[in-house]
């Protein structure tokens, strides 16, 4: 057997006999679900809708929350696209649907873009949620 310092020592006798004496594994211990996702960067714009979609990659079940990041320092009290929750009973892609709420309409019609951060972040049945920001620029 090693020893924690790495060094070999001889097994007991008992241990040489019993198979599951040399290996001892804690009862009841679940393997965490992996919280890794991706993000497609490009959102595309689809003119009979008015609303942008792009997809994720997720690697099992669990919840998909996606809203605009609001800062305070930058003066904006009203999100310029709506959030949304979707949830996954299996791994694979999700299409993100982002749609632009009143002020992100006005926004677009004075500019011809939005300008956001837009937080995603998956939380896996049974598993610790993982977060990215994207800095995305949304034009007709």
């Amino acid at each position: 057997t090693l020893t924690s310092s790495g060094t070999r020592r001889p097994c007991s006798a008992s241990a040489r006999s019993s198979p599951s004496a040399m290996w001892s594994f804690p009862q009841n211990t679940a393997l965490t679900p992996s919280n890794k996702f991706t993000v497609q960067r490009h959102f595309a714009y689809s003119s009979a809708t008015g609303m942008w979609h792009s997809f994720a990659t997720v690697p099992g079940s669990g919840k998909l929350n996606f809203n605009q990041k609001m800062l305070v320092s930058s003066g904006m009290v009203n999100p310029l696209v709506q959030g949304g929750k979707l949830s996954m009973s299996s791994a694979g892609k999700i299409k993100l649907t982002l749609k632009p709420t009143a002020a992100g309409n006005a926004a677009l019609k004075k500019s011809g873009s939005i300008k956001l951060n837009l937080t995603i972040e998956f939380s896996p049945t049974k598993g610790l949620p993982a977060n990215k920001l994207l800095t995305l620029t949304l034009t007709k």
